[in-house]
């Protein structure tokens, strides 16, 4: 014991050193920010200075000599530049540009002026490309030098396209601070978990040791997908990725604005803003964004997220399926399943369903909390429902979706399980009061927006529900392909939308188990678990019949009942999936356990014979589940369709009746026009707009390149007056101003009363909840 103590210390000491030493050399050294712009010659666009500049890659680039306030016309010969940095160290920097843009969007629906890193310094450095839109006058941006010794040089590339002017006023490299705090704690959550890992395992019996280590080699083999290529930044363009980057991107932005909760995002769409921010679960990817801040690139928190998933989706499962099977092999065994499940990889990496994967974590949590309330716990008190609690707030904090599919299921258990429920209502009451007070701060604005006029609310949506269902070809497919998209007529090119080998072979184990299950003499108990397993599974056979084309979905999504609106609103059928992977885990794990309990012959192996057509049948179904992949996925379908079928899971909460394909156009809308002059003025540090308002010469309605939702605000920057506002042109932004109005108008998302006492409300409820967890350990 006294030599492992020393050995601790040592450790310690020698962390301490690392830490101090990484301290000295991140916060000692002076910040560095550098002025881009300096002093340098004028710069005359209509006599352009430049030079040819040529890269191995063939291509050539412009190299402008530039001023401190660089005025840069469109129409000239002169349409790209580069500066060159020099001796720039290892670390994070803000790129800092100030600016004013005029593009003429009358002319051109795609002007656009964007700086970018040079092709040949990608592997040096890592920056976005930052756009100059027209409806900000500063931007900021992050930019990474990845190489620890810094670099010798780095090239910036100024494009411009269309017809307008920009002029740039300040371009100021500055290093973050943030960066060097999460460098810092890097090293000490590293450290805490190696140390820890280290020390407990050295407590565990030889055998508890192989299995925590066997965890863990899983949980990285299982996120290995995400991070292949040469770094932990490598980016693969999965099917959604870009879009959650963007929330994880917008709730940083808007953190770094000042603006706490990020609800709104104000730079989505070309200026126009979006509310997805309040349609889905965030709390989760808070995590990432914050690493963003902390000087993580976007991919780098991506895969990160990915990889804190895996891991916690391992640990429900884990304790889950040890609180239904009672042994950890079957834990083990329903952990490997339900992680390696066809349609849980293909939400993963496929399609990057960061809302649907995030929920999947918590389905076996609410099945495990479900079976404790029923079948366990003769009286259940209310520590007993924290399981079911977690689950259910863990799905709405991720997946609205996935409650809607879910609830059909837990009410119908309910029903099914009639005296059961009745003897347990009051804590079953208590567990949905818990869970509302728990999430109302998602809850009260996610309704209050939803009731608003979006696109989401339209009848198209729910018109493609037929098309997207999946055939039985493809639910019974062995194999699945690694790449694919949402097909509405074929299965050419689609994405893997199967239940995999395993989980049918899993089926057919149950079909092995009931054909024997006659001939058992079964206890009370065991009667009792077969109940639950056969309810699970007629739900797993519904799941698969919702996910399929042979489903009803076209009578249903034309019918005006409110449960079946509900019903429809998947949007995708086949994301009964995830229900149907749950369920056909826990008959499958059952089915094993069964099958060795009661020592069925079918699967001994002893005789030879048995062995070699073990043999040949997998052989047999391994080589002809190949070919029937392969082939399903080049396989043609061709249908005229009556209704359009385009869904944009990227604009589906823009105001309905919005034309999406005109938000190019940043241009105040007046009526009658002329009747007042009006233009951005400037965008606060909020990043709020600032419109500046010349005396108006008769009444008139004004419409801002901004989409309407009911809880903007307009105010006047000095006298703080409000303007009612409506929805106008193209479902934008409007106020009416009356003759003589001259100021300055705000534009802010206002967060209502309601959702204040919403916020109130769940924190009180969070911090009461996690006393009474506390105390009751």
């Amino acid at each position: 014991m006294r030599i492992n103590n020393i050995k601790r210390k040592k450790l310690v000491i020698a962390f301490c050193v690392v830490f101090v030493a990484s301290f000295i050399a991140l916060f000692l050294r002076k910040p560095i920010e550098i002025d881009l712009l300096g002093d340098t010659p004028e710069f005359n666009t209509e006599s352009p200075v430049y030079d040819y500049v040529g890269y191995s890659d063939g291509s050539i680039d412009y190299n402008a000599v530039w001023s401190e306030n660089i005025s840069i016309d469109f129409s000239n010969s002169v349409n790209a530049a580069y500066l060159s940095i020099k001796n720039i160290p290892f670390g994070m920097y803000y790129l800092y540009i100030d600016y004013d843009t005029e593009y003429d969007v009358a002319t051109d629906n795609n002007p656009i002026t964007y700086l970018s890193l040079s092709g040949r310094n990608k592997d040096k450095f890592e920056m976005e490309d930052v756009k100059l839109y027209d409806y900000k006058k500063w931007v900021e941006t992050p930019l990474w030098v990845k190489s620890v010794q810094g670099s010798d040089e780095m090239n910036l590339n100024f494009s411009f396209t269309g017809y307008g002017k920009t002029q740039i006023h300040s371009l100021i490299l500055k290093e973050s601070k943030l960066w060097k705090l999460g460098f810092l704690l890097t090293e000490l959550i590293v450290f805490s978990v190696i140390s820890v890992l280290y020390y407990k395992l050295k407590e565990k019996s030889p055998e508890d040791r192989i299995w925590i280590v066997g965890i863990i080699a899983f949980a990285i083999f299982v996120s290995l997908p995400a991070f292949i290529g040469n770094s932990l930044v490598y980016y693969v363009e999965w099917q959604d990725y870009e879009f959650h980057a963007n929330r994880i991107a917008s709730i940083a932005n808007e953190l770094r604005y000042g603006n706490f909760p990020a609800l709104y995002q104000s730079d989505a769409l070309n200026g126009y803003g979006y509310v997805s921010l309040l349609m889905y679960g965030n709390i989760f990817l808070y995590i990432p964004a914050v690493l963003h801040l902390l000087g993580y690139t976007i991919s780098a928190c991506y895969n990160i997220y990915v990889l804190l998933i895996n891991l916690v989706t391992i640990t429900i499962s884990m304790f889950s399926f040890k609180a239904i099977f009672k042994e950890r092999k079957y834990a083990l065994l329903g952990t490997v399943l339900y992680m390696l499940a066809a349609y849980r990889l293909c939400n993963v990496y496929v399609r990057s369903a960061v809302g649907e994967y995030t929920a999947m974590a918590f389905l076996p949590l609410i099945i495990a909390g479900i079976y404790r309330l029923y079948f366990e716990i003769e009286k259940p008190k209310f520590r007993d429902c924290i399981p079911l609690i977690l689950g259910v707030s863990g799905i709405i904090e991720s997946h609205v979706l996935t409650v809607e599919m879910l609830a059909w299921f837990i009410f119908a258990f309910a029903i099914i399980y009639i005296k059961r429920t009745i003897k347990i209502i009051l804590v079953l009451i208590e567990s949905i009061i818990s869970v509302l007070l728990l999430n109302c701060f998602f809850i009260v604005p996610f309704l209050d927006t939803f009731k608003q006029g979006l696109s989401v609310n339209a009848d198209n949506i729910s018109a493609n529900l037929q098309s997207s269902g999946i055939s039985i070809g493809q639910l019974f497919n062995l194999f699945m392909t690694d790449s694919g998209v949402n097909i509405d007529y074929g299965t050419r090119s689609e994405m893997p939308l199967t239940l995999g080998f395993s989980l049918v072979l899993g089926l057919l184990l149950f079909a092995v188990v009931c054909c024997y299950k006659n001939t058992w003499d079964m206890s009370v108990e065991e009667k009792q678990h077969w109940s639950v397993i056969r309810t699970v599974c007629i739900f797993a056979v519904l799941t698969l019949w919702l996910s399929t084309s042979y489903f009803p979905w076209k009578d249903l999504a034309y019918k005006q009942n409110s449960l079946l609106i509900l019903l429809t609103s998947v949007q995708f059928v086949w994301r009964y999936l995830a229900l149907a992977t749950i369920f056909i885990t826990i008959v499958t794990v059952y089915s094993v356990q069964i099958i060795e309990k009661r020592e069925i012959r079918l699967f001994s192996l002893n005789p030879v014979g048995n062995r070699i057509s073990v043999v040949l049948g997998a052989l047999a179904i391994i080589i002809a589940g190949h070919f029937f992949t392969g082939f399903m996925n080049n396989a043609v379908g061709e249908k005229n369709l009556d209704i359009s079928s385009n869904i944009w899971t990227d604009a589906l909460y823009l105001p309905a009746g919005m034309d999406s394909t005109i938000l190019y156009d940043t241009s105040v809308k007046i009526d009658p026009q002329n009747s007042v002059s009006i233009m951005l003025h400037d965008t606060d540090r909020k990043n709020n707009k600032i419109y500046n308002v010349n005396k108006v010469k008769e009444n008139c309605t004004v419409s801002f390149p901004v989409a309407y939702y009911d809880y903007l605000e307009v105010h006047d920057l000095n006298t703080g007056e409000v303007f009612n506002t409506i929805s106008g042109y193209n479902q934008r932004l409007s106020v009416t101003l009356d003759k003589g109005y001259n100021g300055k108008l705000v534009i802010t998302y206002r967060v209502r009363k309601l959702w204040k006492l919403a916020y109130l409300v769940s924190g009180v409820s969070l911090i009461l909840f996690g006393a009474y967890c506390l105390k009751k350990r």
